[in-house]
């Protein structure tokens, strides 16, 4: 699956949206949940390292596969995610990489067999109060004649990954 995705184009044009840095077109549907999932500096350093390198994703019940072990600018990367019997598979690409003082992240953008067209990030930063939080943006609509069908059960899928997602990042900062 994931060498057949290597050349493909994102399906989206709003590169950067989910991190702000361009508006989302019209019909996109913005999500963001921020969860503190740790305190302190030792936190920080475990979910960050968890998160860069699809611990968290892994932790919270994902498959990944990745052409590279760490999140890489550029990189392809297909996830699934099991859906009772079946598991969901999304295609994508890491369109943006943040690094910078306390905040550590990555923003990757869907590309074709992707359930969704649009693009997610996942933010971590310590903050000045020593809190560590985990802000995940998802600014999407659904793509394809299935996912719009079932779009309730989309959101709700959606919704499940990422309180999956904060659940392992609480339980990587706890140690």
């Amino acid at each position: 699956m994931l060498g057949r995705r290597k050349n493909d184009a994102l399906t989206y044009s709003t590169v950067g949206m989910s991190l702000g840095r361009v508006e989302a077109p019209d019909g996109y549907r913005d999500v963001e949940t921020s969860r503190e999932v740790g305190r302190g500096e030792e936190a920080y350093r475990r979910v960050g390292h968890a998160l860069m390198n699809w611990e968290v994703f892994t932790r919270a019940g994902h498959f990944v596969q990745c052409e590279t072990d760490a999140v890489v600018r550029g990189a392809t990367v297909v996830t699934a995610m099991p859906t009772g019997p079946i598991s969901i598979t999304a295609p994508c690409r890491i369109v943006d990489v943040v690094a910078e003082g306390t905040k550590i992240g990555f923003a990757y953008g869907t590309l074709p067999g992707h359930p969704a067209r649009g693009e997610e990030s996942f933010i971590l930063e310590h903050r000045s109060d020593d809190s560590v939080v985990l802000t995940i943006r998802s600014i999407s609509q659904l793509a394809g004649f299935w996912s719009k069908l079932g779009g309730p059960i989309s959101h709700s899928a959606q919704s499940r990954a990422t309180r999956a997602y904060l659940s392992a990042a609480e339980q990587i900062a706890r140690g």
